[in-house]
């Protein structure tokens, strides 16, 4: 089992900082053995509680889109083994289809389909005068 390369409480980043920095996008994604589990719990939950799951504030398609891009170039680049091209999608090898299985509100949103694509949790922030705060 591969031990995770991002790891933000491991004492490496400033006290309160809870690790946020750049990565390395050579090294954005991790692909383990748990992949296709993962993403099956992820589909599970789309499908029994979608609106816990997937929330979007109006105006954050476009960045969605630049997320779900980024991801899917970096997926053919870095993981040729475990996620393949469909057309115009990349896809996890073993779950294909899944995001044309969305529930109908989900399935023009960019992140949600992305998170389909890899085990990590996919967020959006954005900062105002109050802080940053979950967009997507």
């Amino acid at each position: 089992m591969r031990h995770p390369t991002h790891t933000p409480y491991d004492g490496s980043s400033k006290l309160f900082s809870i690790g946020l920095k750049p990565l390395d996008f050579d090294r954005w994604i991790e692909v383990d053995e748990f992949l296709l589990p993962h993403l099956a719990e992820k589909q599970r939950l789309y499908a029994e509680i979608p609106e816990r799951v997937f929330v979007e504030e109006d105006c954050t398609r476009d960045a969605q889109r630049e997320v779900l891009d980024l991801l899917v170039a970096h997926l053919e680049a870095a993981h040729p083994v475990t996620h393949h091209r469909n057309g115009a999608d990349v896809e996890p090898v073993g779950f294909e289809g899944m995001t044309d299985r969305l529930p109908p509100a989900l399935r023009e949103a960019p992140l949600a389909r992305a998170s389909l694509l890899v085990q990590e949790d996919l967020i959006l922030m954005r900062r105002d005068e109050r802080g940053w705060r979950l967009a997507a």
